[in-house]
């Protein structure tokens, strides 16, 4: 396992170990969902499509508690509709 994916896996421990008790509070991404979206995502990023924009705010409260201040930088981004560099920060969390 790379150090990424070490890095990834100990930000959200605290969420999947409170998670059991914390089920009917939204402050803990649900993994299987944000990876599912994270990928929906990255495909429309990719291809310039700009349902990434409705996609990225549809869920919003996910992607926020999931990558707190980053968020507002992918925010920008895609809201600006600059998918190439919202791609690079989406991949780089």
């Amino acid at each position: 396992m790379g150090l990424i994916a070490l890095r990834k896996r100990a930000e959200i421990r605290p969420c999947l170990e409170s998670r059991a008790r914390d089920i009917a509070n939204k402050s803990c991404p649900d993994p299987i969902e944000l990876q599912r979206l994270v990928a929906e995502l990255q495909l429309l990023l990719a291809n310039d499509l700009t349902d990434a924009n409705a996609l990225l705010h549809q869920p919003e409260a996910l992607f926020k508690a999931a990558y707190g201040a980053k968020y507002n930088q992918l925010e920008r981004q895609i809201d600006g509709f600059d998918y190439q560099n919202a791609l690079a920060t989406l991949k780089s969390l």
